[in-house]
């Protein structure tokens, strides 16, 4: 880590651990909506999912083999970057679908279209998909759907998807197209809506240019030794200063301030320590909260005291935010994006998850917790990451060193492993690169 107020400002080498499609230059393509409907749950997420829908004769196939075909066969390594966005609050969920789903259909294979198959949901929440002239559908479920329906009203939402070279294909759901719609905000909630016509133009999620990475908040984003073969496998933060280098085409400074153990009232102080001048725009990229609930369920009068401290927290968390987000806070008229992970369940909603020293701490405790960041976080128009989705189904920990195979997690249950570092490096730069034109 360095020390506040002396701060360097560094540039790391690329690193190829991350594949985030290059689309500074694309214009978006609008589509036609068929369907979509979306169900949310603010007390299981579990039980979210989102089906989409979208044909256009504007969707056209690509050839077998091409740099768009999304399958292994690809020329630019294939794969898809699904995205749900609302553009008045700033939500968005972003899904990668990988070539190793993809199939071609038809002689030769992807002349006739390609689908998607996920059924373990290994990749993520989307269970199956297919792209064929005219028509392009997906379907996806479970915690890492990570979009929340809590709008007093119905809202417009922006649907996405773009293989490696060509435009995003967005479609537009707005409210004179929703059938059904009933808020999350005390217990279920879904959006049905139909037939919207092809907008024209599309607001995208993403950033359209970053000049500084600043990196703040606990121990998810400074690492600890020997989560990885050898203890020097590149971390999250690594990863993705590559990839935005890569995705925008020029270096990007890379500011990191975050320290081990850190309570989101030391966030404060870690913004207190940055540079007054920045090179914009700014994205500053948080995890923080996670101590704050074990703190908590240490606390003489748990768990009478979790409302109480849950709310402390989120009081921080706006703290934190107006200390960011003061005008010229980096500079005149530099722009600021802040985008917070919230942190993972690793007994994926079964009761109990163990923690350091053997801390056992209630899934529904870390639900509020999280769902508290969720809400500070979105209201400030600021970017939310679902890390609780991401890592949905992914811990496998617990167990003697070394982690289980493909964990996203370390034994300790709360640091990631090579894997998770990946990961984690994928859903800030999904929610920082978006599918932006």
């Amino acid at each position: 880590m360095f020390h506040s107020g002396s701060l360097p400002t560094i540039r790391l080498t690329a690193l190829a651990a991350l594949t985030l499609h290059a689309t500074c230059a694309l214009a978006s393509q609008p589509l036609a909506g068929k369907s979509l409907s979306i169900k949310d749950n603010a007390a299981q997420r579990a039980s979210r999912s989102f089906k989409v829908s979208l044909a256009d004769a504007a969707i056209v196939l690509p050839a077998p083999g091409s740099a768009d075909d999304p399958t292994t066969a690809g020329a630019a390594g294939g794969g898809m970057r699904l995205s749900v966005s609302d553009p008045s609050s700033g939500e968005t969920a972003a899904y990668s679908l990988p070539a190793s789903g993809w199939t071609g259909s038809g002689t030769p294979a992807g002349t006739a279209g390609y689908k998607y198959k996920d059924s373990q949901l290994e990749n993520g929440p989307c269970k199956s998909a297919s792209l064929k002239a005219g028509t392009f559908k997906a379907s996806c479920r479970g915690a890492r759907v990570g979009f929340s329906l809590d709008d007093p009203s119905a809202p417009t939402l922006v649907v996405s998807f773009q293989t490696a070279s060509q435009p995003p294909l967005c479609g537009e759901f707005g409210p004179a197209d929703v059938s059904k719609y009933e808020p999350a905000t005390t217990g279920k909630g879904q959006l049905k809506a139909r037939d919207a016509p092809a907008p024209p133009a599309c607001t995208l999620p993403g950033l359209e240019d970053v000049g500084t990475l600043v990196i703040l908040g606990d121990s998810l984003s400074t690492g600890t030794a020997g989560e990885c073969a050898g203890g020097i496998c590149p971390r999250y933060y690594e990863l993705l200063h590559a990839a935005l280098e890569a995705e925008y085409g020029h270096s990007v400074d890379l500011v990191h301030a975050a320290v081990g153990a850190g309570y989101v009232s030391e966030v404060i102080d870690q913004v207190d320590g940055l540079p007054a001048i920045l090179t914009g725009p700014v994205a500053v990229a948080i995890t923080a909260g996670g101590n704050n609930l074990v703190n908590a369920t240490m606390d003489p009068g748990f768990p009478g005291t979790l409302p109480a401290l849950r709310e402390a927290m989120g009081g921080e968390i706006d703290d934190v935010l107006d200390a960011l987000l003061a005008p010229d806070r980096f500079g005149s008229g530099v722009a600021v994006d802040v985008f917070w992970g919230d942190f993972y369940d690793s007994s994926d909603g079964k009761a109990k998850t163990p923690g350091i020293g053997g801390l056992a701490m209630a899934s529904q405790d870390i639900l509020d917790f999280t769902a508290e960041i969720d809400q500070r976080v979105t209201a400030r128009g600021e970017h939310l990451v679902d890390l609780y989705g991401a890592f949905f189904g992914h811990g496998k920990c617990g167990a003697l060193p070394p982690p289980a195979a493909g964990s996203w997690l370390d034994v300790d249950c709360i640091h990631q492993t090579e894997i998770g570092e990946q990961k984690l490096a994928e859903q800030f730069g999904f929610e920082i690169i978006g599918t932006h034109d």
